[in-house]
């Protein structure tokens, strides 16, 4: 017991000495940041941060591609020119709005001719007849660039002749009608009858010239076509007037002798027939009315004279106060019934005198109208005739008199033609650029550069398979990563270690191996540490021998199990092997039959293979497993064993450790085969219980620094 407390009291003096603070595995533990959105937004820095290159070249690119379109791409200039469109002839400058079809109609067609091939041919030849050399346009930056690259690779033999252009005016114009539909504009101004016409340019003055010929030669056509259809209608004028005028002639001499013939001169005997006719027609309804009233009273009375004891009604019927008299003093006298009787006898005679009077009054009105009827029938065919030849003879004298004012009107239009559109605002070289300016490209370009650039990083980090820094070894082991050391050769780490002891690469291994001991001694007691990785190749050896080095000069009694060759090149002289003596102060512990002593470190050496088969170190004999056998007389055993794709049985010699440091080899190591070869540890060595061994990862640079840029390689380790 005595020795053990030695031992841990040595061993707490070599971790003080080194100045170093001793490991906290809490803060590289998952999940210790915080939030699972914290680690997501951590995850996105380091990748951003790791992929820094690819985006800056991205951003780069991108401003480079945005300086290279500002100096290539030139500004463009857009002129300007307006026309309204005045079917009714309106002189005023203002634009009222088309509310009306036709006029919508009408602007829509002119917008549509403005814009047509037809027109924009007009055009081209009347651009290419006014400029001397030819094309108004002058050739861009892009295009001078094409056509110096085109003279060049066709120098070089890299690109074929092009063929020789078509000099021909009408491919010239052709040509140039295609370039104005693409740089033309025809719009109409909301809802007025004001149409603009606009054209952009490189040159200020070929995009005003441009729009003003556009305008001018539409409204010289329209003006030309007005001149040509007026000439047209004066000849049709010509040629129908004076057929127009043998018409009128005709019809006029057919209305003279019509009148001449049916006596027609005047519409007066026609109108008196027709008073006469009215009145007769008047008197004979009269006429029938009284007829009708007599005999409708004469039959009464005929009835009245049959039926005995009707004296006083048919005195009433008939009017005569005498028979009422009469009627009233017969009582039943005998003497005055014959007065009754005559007296009802001559009223009855004269009602019918009365009736047949009217009927011989309206057979006699009859007898007068019939011929008043047949000569107003006559007269009104007559008429009818005259006032449709008078009818014939005014339309036909109203189109004479309409054709001779169309000839005046049309002489005045070919004199002074005026079209339905005219030009409101010529077009005038713009001050200003209407196009962007190129350097408001570069904010953009870059922005969109660098979030395709970040965008690209983090489909890389999704398509990544191998581990490359700390913080992906965290994440994708689960358990915490010691830190970062350069990848080296053993031999060359452990003359690093030893004969360079303040370089970044030995102070980095001095800091991990404090972090591997324990800080309180008493209870922790000596530390077995086992090295593995995924596969070969990892960087494992090199760390083992750096750690065996680094702990024998602070001191501590250091026990390395190694698969690798016989370390007989750390020594200065070679001697031969030979048991290892027992320590100081371990008396009656036991030390390994196949160890040992390497130079003059106090380090000692066993291979792992003569270990395996040492006697009397089979963990079923009394005593335990071996690495329990010799805590007492080291002070550190590292176990430098093959890697678990190697080797699985190194799952056994995890239950022995104390540590597990699991090497990767930064951008070598699969993530799936680190992790699954972790998880295999963890099981095996029964690392999720209370108490069990502590696993943890150190990662290997994938290239070895010199020993001058050592510590700049190593900034990244536990010493951070």
């Amino acid at each position: 017991m005595r020795a053990l407390l030695d031992h841990e009291a040595r061993l707490l003096q070599a971790v003080r000495a080194t100045g170093a603070g001793p490991y906290d595995a809490d803060l590289n533990a998952p999940g210790a940041a915080g939030e699972r959105s914290h680690q997501a937004l951590g995850r996105s820095l380091r990748t951003i941060l790791r992929r820094w290159r690819l985006i800056a070249a991205m951003t780069a690119a991108g401003a480079m591609v945005a300086l290279v379109t500002a100096l290539v791409v030139q500004p463009k200039y857009t002129a300007s020119a307006q026309i309204i469109v005045d079917q009714r002839g309106n002189d005023g400058p203002g634009a009222t709005p088309a509310t009306q079809p036709g006029e919508e109609s009408a602007i829509e067609t002119h917008v549509t001719i403005l814009a047509s091939e037809a027109h924009l041919l007009a055009v081209a030849s009347a651009l290419l007849a006014n400029q001397s050399e030819g094309h108004v346009e002058p050739p861009s930056r892009l295009s001078r660039i094409r056509r110096a690259a085109s003279v060049i690779l066709q120098r070089l033999g890299l690109a074929a002749p092009s063929p020789a252009a078509d000099t021909s005016s009408a491919a010239a114009t052709h040509a140039l009608a295609l370039d104005l539909r693409r740089r033309i504009k025809v719009d109409q101004e909301r809802r007025s009858r004001v149409i603009t016409v606009s054209y952009s340019s490189a040159d200020p003055q070929a995009a005003a010239t441009v729009a003003n010929t556009v305008v001018q030669v539409y409204l010289d056509d329209l003006a030309l076509r007005r001149r040509v259809e007026a000439r047209r209608l004066m000849v049709w004028l010509a040629k129908r007037i004076p057929e127009a005028r043998l018409e009128v002639a005709r019809a006029e001499r057919e209305l003279e002798a019509y009148r001449l013939i049916h006596a027609a001169a005047s519409a007066a005997p026609a109108d008196e027939t027709a008073v006469q006719i009215a009145q007769l027609s008047r008197q004979l309804a009269i006429a029938r009315s009284e007829m009708q009233s007599a005999t409708d009273r004469l039959a009464r009375a005929r009835q009245l004279s049959e039926r005995p004891g009707s004296e006083m009604e048919m005195a009433r019927l008939l009017g005569s106060p005498l028979l009422l008299e009469l009627v009233r003093r017969d009582a039943g006298d005998a003497m005055t019934r014959p007065a009754v009787q005559e007296e009802l006898a001559r009223g009855l005679r004269r009602l019918e005198s009365e009736a047949q009077v009217y009927s011989e009054q309206a057979r006699s009105i009859e007898q007068r109208l019939a011929p008043l009827r047949a000569a107003a029938n006559s007269t009104a065919d007559g008429l009818s005739g005259l006032r449709a030849l008078e009818r014939q003879a005014l339309a036909l004298g109203q189109f004479y008199d309409g054709l001779l004012r169309r000839q005046q009107e049309v002489d005045e239009q070919v004199q002074l033609v005026r079209p339905d559109a005219r030009l409101l605002a010529a077009a005038w070289p713009p001050e200003r650029p209407s196009s962007l300016h190129p350097a408001f490209l570069l904010p953009p370009m870059v922005i969109a550069s660098t979030i395709l650039g970040i965008l690209l990083a983090f489909g890389l980090a999704l398509t990544e398979r191998t581990i490359r820094d700390k913080d992906d070894a965290v994440e994708v082991l689960g358990v915490p990563c010691l830190g970062t050391v350069p990848r080296l050769e053993a031999h060359r780490a452990a003359l690093l270690s030893r004969e360079e002891p303040q370089s970044g690469y030995a102070r980095l291994v001095r800091s991990l191996l404090v972090s591997l001991m324990p800080t309180n001694a008493i209870r922790h007691g000596p530390q077995v540490v086992l090295l593995t990785s995924t596969g070969p190749d990892e960087g494992k050896t090199a760390l083992a021998w750096s750690l065996t080095v680094v702990a024998a000069r602070l001191g501590l009694k250091v026990l390395l199990v190694s698969r690798s060759r016989h370390p007989a090149w750390l020594e200065d002289v070679p001697r031969a092997a030979g048991r290892a003596a027992p320590p100081n102060g371990a008396t009656g512990a036991a030390s390994p039959a196949a160890a040992e002593r390497i130079g003059d470190l106090q380090i000692d050496f066993a291979p792992a293979a003569l270990l395996d088969g040492a006697p009397g170190l089979d963990a079923a004999e009394a005593g335990g497993r071996w690495s329990d056998r010799f805590r007492g007389a080291y002070d550190i055993i590292i176990v430098d064993d093959d890697s678990v794709g190697e080797r699985p049985e190194v799952g056994l010699a995890a239950m022995d450790a104390d540590w597990i440091l699991f090497l990767v080899r930064a951008g070598v190591t699969g993530r799936a085969a680190a992790g699954d070869a972790v998880q295999f540890l963890v099981r095996a060595s029964g690392a999720e219980a209370s108490g069990s061994p502590r696993i943890a990862s150190i990662l290997s640079e994938a290239r070895a620094p010199t020993s001058q840029s050592a510590a700049a390689l190593t900034g990244a380790g536990v010493g951070e």
